[in-house]
């Protein structure tokens, strides 16, 4: 189990973590650096809360701003956030927690949630410290109902692969994430996020239990775990890792 101490530096197989009580600060200095280059995943309550920001129903949103093979946000030519704007993110308050975690990664192993430093953004003017926590930092960040949601999403699409629910034959060709992260078009939504969240894990749930067939990636590398006898599958993913620097 991780320990409180300072965070490991990412790399590969990330090698060490630190815990929630972990020694972290961090001030942005609104570079906006962190905003290029970067490949922001997003799930169907992060895509929720945008199009609520935007005044656009969900559909609208993966339409236009979402590449739905990837299960991320568009970026222009330049590489810049589709979301980018002179003054900095035009979505700020409902930004999707890999930009709320930045720069941190959120690991999390079955029951076991570890925490670890991202490499930073070429040219980063942000100031990283020791002098909070981990948890303090993310608690002001607004991370924790998004960290609950992805959480739960996984947990949807976990069940639905080992039931064998899932459909696999439209993973690359982006029309399963599209309609997964279209929730309008699957409950009727109230306009609270976290109201509309509930119902659509339920219609997802009801989905998997009837041998619904369209259950596939949710903007998490959700995959079917070893089911030990008498265990719950526990499945590994990460947050905040996808959106380390990407030069595809």
């Amino acid at each position: 189990m991780a320990q409180p101490g300072p965070l490991p530096l990412a790399g590969a197989g990330h090698p060490g973590a630190g815990s929630a009580g972990g020694s972290f600060s961090y001030h942005c200095n609104r570079c906006n650096r962190c905003c290029r280059d970067r490949r922001i995943q997003v799930n169907p309550y992060e895509v929720l809360r945008l199009a609520r920001n935007r005044g656009l129903t969900t559909g609208e949103v993966v339409e236009r701003h979402v590449d739905t093979e990837r299960m991320a946000l568009r970026r222009r030519s330049d590489g810049t956030c589709v979301f980018l704007g002179s003054s900095g993110c035009t979505v700020h308050a409902d930004r999707p927690l890999a930009c709320r975690l930045y720069p941190l990664g959120r690991i999390v192993r079955g029951s076991d949630e570890t925490w670890v430093l991202l490499p930073p953004a070429d040219g980063s003017e942000g100031v990283r410290g020791t002098t909070g926590e981990v948890k303090s930092y993310v608690g002001k960040q607004g991370a924790i109902p998004y960290m609950r949601a992805a959480d739960a999403y996984h947990g949807v699409v976990e069940r639905a692969l080992m039931a064998g629910c899932a459909d696999e034959t439209n993973r690359n060709d982006g029309s399963s994430g599209r309609w997964l992260l279209d929730v309008d078009a699957c409950v009727e939504t109230t306009g609270e996020p976290d109201v509309d969240l509930a119902l659509h894990l339920d219609f997802l749930e009801n989905m998997r239990a009837t041998g619904g067939t369209r259950l596939a990636v949710v903007g998490l590398p959700a995959r079917a775990p070893r089911k030990l006898a008498g265990e719950e599958p526990a499945g590994s993913y990460e947050h905040g890792g996808d959106a380390a620097r990407d030069q595809s």
